[in-house]
């Protein structure tokens, strides 16, 4: 890197909506990678580079109108899984050997779960290759839904913002922080976020809804007892009820139904 180039800036942009337009876009000094539909769904006003790391084939679901098409003649960056298929005018194929071999000594190196922490470690490659990063932000990132209706850029059991992806992303940003790259998360996000520190919870809040909440617990369980109580009286009283049909049969000139007897 020549003494005149500052360290890069790079905005990672996931699909969810609370925070997906806080990214800096305003910003030239920021590089906006993006990843899945969000380009050719114009979600965001500008981006540098597109990231569609599934198998091709997927984004050829007749779901995702002419996404396919649209990856092929882009003029920027297009990442993909595999080598590029000769219709893409920019197709690169994610450099995974190399950024596996760059973190070798790292015990998560292929604890990439998801695009986004795909995105994060090449961003690191390119900053121990020499291309200097400053900072990492993720905007639109929460991993914390159960999936994205189809159509949205999503299919396949791989592909939704599960927890279970999430703590992948954290341990990359840990890996940055490490290296001296400061992390940008939006406060809408669950990234990096816990109710509390543990050890330090019992606070007076935290003991008056813990009070709280075992009086409703209390309460809960004496509905549910009256509840059984109102069933087990029915159930006895409709066995008294059929005691009384069986014996008033029995009974000279008995009718219940309330008729004449001949």
């Amino acid at each position: 890197m020549s003494d005149d180039k500052k360290p890069r800036k790079i905005a990672l942009i996931g699909k969810a909506p609370d925070s997906v337009r806080d990214a800096p876009y305003d910003d030239p000094d920021w590089e906006v990678w993006i990843l899945n539909t969000l380009g050719v769904n114009k979600e965001v006003p500008r981006w540098d580079r597109q990231f569609e790391l599934h198998d091709l084939k997927l984004t050829q679901d007749p779901a995702y109108g002419d996404y396919f098409a649209w990856l092929e003649k882009q003029k920027r960056p297009v990442y993909l899984r595999d080598e590029p298929p000769e219709s893409f005018k920019n197709g690169v194929q994610y450099p995974l050997a190399e950024v596996l071999a760059c973190f070798e000594d790292a015990a998560g190196r292929t604890y990439l779960t998801n695009t986004v922490s795909l995105m994060v470690a090449l961003a690191l490659y390119e900053h121990l290759q020499g291309d200097a990063v400053s900072d990492i932000g993720c905007w639109g990132v929460n991993m914390a839904q159960h999936g994205l209706a189809c159509g949205q850029g999503n299919a396949g059991p791989f592909t939704s913002e599960y927890a279970r992806q999430r703590p992948s992303v954290e341990y990359w940003i840990g890996i940055a922080n490490g290296m001296g790259i400061k992390f940008h998360v939006p406060p809408q996000s669950d990234i990096l976020k816990s109710a509390c520190i543990y050890g330090y919870h019992t606070t007076e809040p935290f003991l008056k809804r813990q009070v709280r909440m075992k009086e409703l617990q209390a309460r809960i369980q004496a509905a549910q007892a009256r509840e059984q109580q109102g069933h087990d009286e029915a159930v006895f009283l409709a066995g008294a009820l059929e005691g009384m049909n069986y014996d008033f049969q029995w009974v000279p000139g008995g009718d219940t139904g309330g008729g004449i007897n001949g």
